[in-house]
């Protein structure tokens, strides 16, 4: 069993919170996906160890560029909220993933430190720059839910601005949903720059 680190303690209890936040929103959808991802980590960190690593798969830079602009084109020709959006997020998501991990070195975890779950487990130096960033995209937009959130039940005739509300007005129009998408490639490219870097 690799065991809890404390960052992974820690990022399960986040998520923990969040989805139960989503319940108490009744947004059914966003707490099967948070408790979801909280209970696939924690079955991670449950599973045993294994004496050899699987080769990761491969990514080659060249390809990174047209398959975030396709996903792009994709995504400006499909309706805001569908599932088939969802999806095609979710599948960027896994590819960004993949793509990050494999253009870093991995670093050498001994057996012993994966079963006792120490801290000296760690993920390829440009993986984790990725994660720092991610970290702190995901902790200020949560907290600005949060608050607005609150706002909405201790003020409910005072408005509540959630980040989606905020970016309606920009994403109404065919020019706004492009350069939305075209900042989102940029940034999601440049932050899979760091981690291959």
């Amino acid at each position: 069993m690799r065991g809890f680190t404390r960052g992974a303690a820690a990022w399960i209890a986040i998520l923990i919170v969040i989805g139960v936040m989503q319940i108490v929103r009744a947004q059914w959808f966003d707490a099967t996906v948070f408790l979801g991802g909280a209970a696939l980590l924690g079955a991670d960190r449950l599973r045993p160890v294994r004496g050899t690593r699987r080769a990761a798969l491969r990514v080659p830079t060249g390809a990174i560029a047209p398959v975030l602009i396709g996903a792009g084109v994709v995504a400006m020709l499909l309706s805001r909220h569908s599932l088939p959006l969802q999806v095609l997020i979710c599948a960027i998501g896994a590819f960004v993933i993949v793509a990050a991990s494999s253009g870093a070195p991995a670093d050498a975890d001994t057996d012993a430190d994966a079963g006792a779950g120490g801290d000296a487990e760690r993920w390829p130096p440009g993986v984790r720059r990725l994660a720092w960033s991610w970290s702190l995209i995901v902790i200020v937009g949560c907290l600005w839910e949060l608050g607005e959130f609150i706002v909405g039940r201790v003020r409910p005739s005072e408005p509540a601005f959630a980040l989606s509300d905020l970016a309606d007005p920009a994403l109404a129009s065919p020019i706004g949903q492009a350069l939305f998408v075209a900042l989102w490639i940029l940034g999601g490219w440049y932050l899979v720059s760091r981690a291959r870097a």
